[in-house]
């Protein structure tokens, strides 16, 4: 703030909803918005309840966003400037430095993985895509591939296979280790199937998707050039499997999160170079409309093919 000495600046840690300024005597001002003036003044009567003077109330007015610049939701109706609607207008575009330079592929196409928990969305980004740009990518079904090889070389995936053994929303949270020989296998497996797509794939094809829920757990974004991550909280994961498979969720699984190697839930991932959203090119969430998961999509491709030039 202008003129305020920096020296004096001091960070608390929030403990309850009013912070200190309720309970400290050497406040003096407080600043608030128009939705927020009414808690300051819900501040004043704490302090005036313990004997405090009350805060200068500083109101201030919000700076309203470019709306029409802004990739929103129809039913958003917040006009300001916020971390919210910033994180927002983040989806769809590239997060990785790395990503936003034109670079070339490991091969002679680009390989972008796009995961995300399971009921995320990745059919419904997909479907999206493919709307959009039609036969310009090909799609790998990775989860699909890899229970097939469950099935056909039982000895080298047993972790694999207890994975899949579990009911679709227990394997949301499923934690498993999975040693060298299996990972090699896989990856070998899935290369092949890379390979055979490629010698198929015909030169105006821009990209081969891989998608699959443990394409970082078993290691396949190793072969990809890029990946692309689908959120969803893990209560909106929980209720779309529950409608999908018409089931009753237990309270012991509503309440369960295992720590998990891939975390898809603990924030503050992004820039961080950790867990999905830190690891991923583009993010993507379809909690909203399909027309605002759609301008995601056109987004995501839009700055793909600007690679490409």
């Amino acid at each position: 703030m202008i003129g305020f000495d920096v020296n004096k600046l001091e960070v608390f840690f929030l403990t309850d909803p009013f912070g200190p300024p309720a309970y400290q005597p050497d406040f003096d001002c407080i600043v608030a918005s128009a939705e927020t003036v009414g808690a300051c003044e819900k501040i004043n009567q704490m302090r005036s309840d313990k004997g405090l003077p009350l805060l200068h109330i500083e109101k201030v007015e919000f700076v309203e966003g470019r709306r029409k610049e802004a990739l929103l939701p129809k039913d958003y109706t917040e006009s300001k400037i916020s971390s919210s609607s910033l994180r927002m207008n983040l989806l769809g575009r590239y997060l990785l430095k790395e990503c936003r330079e034109k670079l070339q592929p490991k091969g002679k196409t680009w390989i972008v993985g796009l995961t995300g928990c399971i009921a995320s969305g990745k059919s419904s980004i997909l479907r999206l895509l493919q709307d959009s740009v039609g036969d310009l990518i090909r799609v790998i079904d990775a989860d699909h591939l890899l229970k097939l090889f469950c099935n056909q070389i039982q000895e080298n995936c047993k972790s694999l296979r207890a994975y899949f053994a579990l009911e679709t929303v227990k394997q949301l949270d499923a934690s498993f280790d999975i040693d060298t020989c299996e990972k090699t296998a896989i990856l070998s497996k899935i290369q092949s199937e890379i390979d055979l797509v490629l010698s198929e794939t015909r030169s105006k094809q821009s990209a081969i998707f891989l998608e699959g829920s443990l394409l970082f757990k078993v290691g396949l974004n190793d072969l990809c050039d890029e990946v692309w991550t689908v959120y969803i909280p893990r209560s909106v994961a929980l209720s779309r499997i529950a409608k999908r498979w018409d089931m009753e969720l237990g309270e012991e699984i509503v309440k369960h999160s295992s720590g998990l190697e891939v975390d898809w839930w603990t924030p503050c991932q992004r820039d961080s170079g950790h867990g999905p959203i830190g690891q991923s090119s583009v993010v993507f969430c379809t909690l909203w409309e399909e027309e605002f998961t759609r301008k995601q999509v056109k987004r995501a491709w839009k700055y793909f093919r600007q690679r490409l030039l």
